[in-house]
């Protein structure tokens, strides 16, 4: 079998494990939490980037207490963001028609919301799960990305999720592909450490400079670390599956397969690029297991 037929069989298990994500359960149940977030305008998504860039979950403080069942951690800081109200303007007396209906105006307020990462509580529901385990190869493949992003000047910082405001509010890693920086969190297992070395990686390579969608770079970035993944032996389904299906919710099938095939070549190019690498040090341990 070609590396062509063996990219396509891989995108394919892709996009049917979307499909079979999308009729869970645990999706149903995603969704029907995730509904309850409030969807903000541009303006007031402009002003929550501004103040917390890492946001991700966004409510109120009395609606994490109630809707969520988790409280604000106290000293927090508040993002503040404009929200609508109604003023009731008083009637004339003199010429007060009981028939007439209330008149209203609108104005503004500044109002106090909070990113999930200053709260604490019951779990968001997920449909993801963090991939677990360790394998001698993992190590090879993880370090071989490592030696692959040195001599393309890429920084790759392991950091503990204390310590890092993004990865307190659950993020497992993330890129600026523009400065070429990677962060990855060091406190979850190497199969998961490799997974998101490959997304990271695939959204440096991908996402310098582009107008494309957050929904659609995170389509692109994890999509590529699975089937990057699945060609050395390591399976990413049980967390990429569902990571994807909740970016690509409403999506057109035609749009979403689309993405799928304009990557291909890509993921085929970080393959053949880290493939020399990884073999190599599989070489060399072999070697020194000999002496």
């Amino acid at each position: 079998m070609s590396n062509n037929e063996q990219l396509s069989l891989a995108f394919n298990k892709v996009e049917q494990g979307v499909e079979q994500v999308r009729h869970s359960e645990s999706y149903k149940k995603y969704l029907k939490v995730m509904s309850q977030f409030h969807d903000y305008s541009i303006c007031n998504s402009l002003l929550i980037y501004s103040q917390c860039p890492h946001a991700s979950y966004i409510a109120g403080n009395k609606a994490w207490k109630t809707l969520f069942h988790r409280h604000v951690i106290k000293g927090s800081r508040a993002i503040k963001i404009i929200a609508p109200f109604k003023v009731k303007l008083k009637r004339d007396d003199d010429t007060e028609n009981p028939d007439d209906e209330d008149t209203y105006i609108i104005r503004y307020k500044t109002v106090n919301v909070f990113d999930i990462s200053q709260t604490k509580g019951q779990e968001l529901p997920s449909i993801v799960s963090e991939i677990q385990g360790y394998h001698e190869k993992t190590r090879f493949l993880l370090e071989a990305f490592q030696e692959l992003t040195k001599e393309k000047d890429i920084q790759v910082s392991f950091i503990n999720s204390k310590e890092d405001k993004r990865l307190r509010s659950g993020a497992n890693g993330y890129a600026c592909p523009n400065k070429n920086k990677i962060v990855i969190k060091r406190d979850m297992s190497i199969n998961h450490q490799l997974k998101t070395m490959v997304h990271e990686y695939a959204h440096v390579q991908l996402h310098k400079d582009t107008n494309k969608s957050k929904e659609h770079k995170e389509i692109e970035a994890e999509s590529v670390a699975f089937v990057v993944c699945n060609s050395f032996g390591l399976d990413t389904s049980e967390y990429s599956f569902g990571y994807i299906t909740s970016w690509s919710e409403g999506m057109k099938s035609e749009q979403f397969k689309q993405i799928l095939q304009d990557i291909q070549s890509k993921a085929n190019e970080i393959i053949e690029s880290v493939k020399p690498i990884y073999y190599k040090k599989v070489e060399e341990n072999k070697n020194e297991k000999e002496y």
